[in-house]
């Protein structure tokens, strides 16, 4: 009789969630969230100096948070499992394989713990915009639907090329949603790939370093731009399009070295926008490219007003009579770098 409530109410706690019905959310409550605060300060003062039982009993306490918190509880308590399976016995002192991995997981919770306390009730929510991805050995490529059908391409370096096809999917991943960040801002997103790895890991994170610190960028970058992810696995037949994009060589895609750029820069600068560029070999923070890419300003340059800018030019050698054009059309000022090339339909319309 002392737990049962005879008149209506619109908030209540019951098996530790407080339901209030009144903006339609749960939350943990107060009384939890304070015993497991008070366990993080306790474990964070004499880390690493505990054993595997007090850590068990912290990480405990965080895992039965995710009906409110969600998949993060998984995400952010990797390391803290892997340092309970790795104990000699429960009531000895943990020895850590990476320790900084373990106090970052730890202070994570310390200090957020309270900022993720509360979970709507809103029900389903339709996805605004379909996304897919893939990735192979030459590069990452996504599209997305409902968002006027943007592209994202980059290539990869020799050393990203050589990694494994769970890092290379997981990557792609990532740098599709940095490169649609702005346009997927507040969004509910439902992206598909075709690595049913790719979909364990972004919810539950991974027990290799790399692959987690992708899985944690993901969460970041969603949280910052409050963006709903629901990543799902379809089969390989159903991700052509993509299959295609991440198989595309950019043949044309050239650029000019640092220490180059820093001497015509310091002549003719200083310039302000690189209008053929990618995320790879940008000389500048402003830049445009062939297709979304991470940074991007804008995609297709010749789209763009080139007026009242110091335009760094180095287009691919089949465009350079059409940036010659666009750049007396805009009356614009820039630095055009092109191969020296005398028989090439452009060299009269320079000289």
């Amino acid at each position: 009789m002392d737990k049962s409530i005879f008149e209506p109410v619109q908030c209540l706690e019951w098996l530790g969630l407080v339901w209030d019905s009144s903006d339609f959310s749960i939350s943990i409550s107060d009384r939890r969230i304070d015993n497991t605060l008070t366990s993080l300060v306790d474990i964070l003062n004499n880390f690493p100096n505990f054993t595997a039982r007090k850590l068990a009993q912290v990480t405990g306490k965080v895992i039965s948070m995710c009906p409110v918190m969600g998949n993060i509880t998984n995400l952010m308590t990797r390391y803290l499992h892997c340092a309970i399976e790795n104990r000699v016995k429960w009531d000895l002192k943990l020895i850590f394989e990476c320790p900084d991995c373990v106090f970052n997981e730890l202070t994570f919770w310390l200090n957020n713990i309270k900022r993720l306390n509360r979970k709507h009730l809103a029900g389903y929510s339709f996805p605004h915009v379909l996304v897919y991805s893939d990735a192979s050995n030459v590069a990452a490529g996504a599209y997305s639907i409902d968002i006027d059908s943007s592209i994202f391409h980059q290539m990869w370096t020799l050393q990203e090329s050589l990694k494994s096809s769970t890092w290379r999917e997981l990557q792609a991943i990532l740098l599709a949603l940095m490169s649609f960040k702005n346009r997927l801002r507040n969004k509910c997103v439902k992206w598909h790939t075709d690595n049913n790895n790719c979909v364990s890991i972004v919810q539950k994170g991974s027990a290799k370093v790399h692959l987690q610190e992708i899985a944690i960028n993901i969460f970041k970058l969603c949280s910052e731009l409050n963006i709903t992810l629901d990543v799902v696995w379809i089969p390989r037949s159903k991700n052509t399009k993509t299959d295609y994009i991440s198989k595309m060589i950019d043949i044309e895609d050239w650029g000019t070295n640092k220490e180059f750029f820093k001497l015509v820069d310091d002549m003719w600068g200083p310039h302000t926008v690189d209008r053929f560029a990618s995320n790879l070999n940008k000389n500048l923070t402003r830049f445009n490219s062939k297709f979304w890419n991470p940074g991007v300003e804008a995609v297709d340059a010749f789209t763009q007003n080139w007026k009242n800018e110091v335009n760094w030019i180095v287009p691919p050698i089949s465009v350079v009579c059409r940036a010659i054009k666009h750049l007396i059309l805009c009356k614009a000022r820039g630095t055009l770098i092109v191969p020296k090339w005398p028989s090439s339909s452009y060299w009269t319309m320079i000289f």
